[in-house]
């Protein structure tokens, strides 16, 4: 009897080693530096040059602009206008107006431009996700990883510059709005 029930014991023992191997398969990972690819897309280093390039003309027209304040300023102050006359008060105002209208304007374009840049990073985020999927089915990747939540990977589960020429390929350029090229106010 107490041999019956070693041999059953001893065969279980090799049965279920065996099916646990079958069983259990191990976890495909990868690793992906999404930050990389957003900053280094061709589509986002275009994007950027061209907002950049809009930003100092939107610069050199505010200073410009800046300039013939500064004279309408000094022209005011040196009329001979009396100071506490209600002409003087009401120019100066009008002055003053402008000047914060200016001043809202350009900060306004400024802002829309970098929206501009934003919306061009968002489109390249949601184009870089098919094509992260299409890697995933294609090496039968388990788990994705971003490289910002990882302490240490191998190299080899990073599939970071594959999925940036993909996306160059996927998408080379994304168009930015003509308002914000020419850095005109609407």
């Amino acid at each position: 009897m107490r041999f019956l029930a070693t041999a059953i014991f001893a065969l279980c023992l090799q049965l279920v080693p065996s099916k646990a191997q079958e069983v259990f398969q191990p976890t495909v990972m990868a690793v992906v530096d999404v930050g990389y690819i957003l900053r280094e897309a061709t589509a986002s280093k275009t994007a950027l040059e061209e907002v950049n390039k809009s930003i100092a003309r939107l610069e050199a027209e505010a200073e410009g602009a800046e300039k013939q304040l500064r004279e309408q300023r000094n022209q005011l102050t040196d009329s001979e206008l009396d100071r506490a006359s209600d002409v003087f008060k009401k120019s100066l105002r009008e002055f003053e107006a402008e000047a914060s209208r200016l001043q809202l304007d350009f900060r306004q374009r400024r802002q829309e431009l970098q929206a501009g840049l934003e919306q061009v990073r968002r489109t390249l985020s949601d184009g870089l996700k098919p094509i992260l999927q299409k890697m995933v089915e294609e090496r039968s990747i388990d788990l994705l990883i971003d490289r910002s939540r990882v302490i240490y990977a191998n190299d080899k589960l990073d599939i970071t510059l594959d999925a940036l020429s993909r996306l160059n390929v996927e998408i080379p350029s994304i168009p930015t709005r003509p308002e914000n090229q020419e850095g005109q106010s609407k």
